[in-house]
């Protein structure tokens, strides 16, 4: 089951395995299964997130506190790398997993879409 499609807007608060728990336009709570946010990614479904406008893309050999945050958020939904700030190989390699497992390119570059979708997982408590 997913969302009322009545709802045009999704935050995602916290991901589990196979489903994520949102928050709809009317400010309600909803899990929803992974599926959905696939189908729904770049449809239907309006996903809201901040972006960093010095560095929309993060790549190999950068070293930005934008990607000690991108490490940082991939740690915190599952996909190990050490926290260094410098985007290295397995950075690159953990970003393409991240991106294959949900329906991106696995490029292993952090562009606005994959960054995106990064930020919708992160924990609800780290929001705060």
């Amino acid at each position: 089951s997913g969302p009322d499609p009545s709802s045009a807007y999704l935050l995602i608060r916290k991901v589990g395995t196979d489903a994520a728990l949102a928050i709809d336009s009317d400010g309600e709570k909803r899990m929803i299964s992974r599926e959905f946010v696939l189908k729904h990614w770049g449809g239907t479904v309006s996903w809201l997130c901040p972006q960093d406008s010095d560095h929309p893309v993060l790549r190999k050999g950068m070293t930005t506190p934008a990607v000690l945050a991108l490490q940082r958020t991939l740690n915190g939904i599952g996909y190990m790398v050490d926290p260094t700030g410098i985007y290295d190989q397995t950075t690159i390699q953990e970003v393409a997993r991240f991106q294959k497992d949900f329906g991106l390119s696995p490029d292993g570059i952090a562009g606005p879409v994959t960054r995106s979708l990064l930020f919708q997982m992160v924990k609800e408590d780290e929001l705060h």
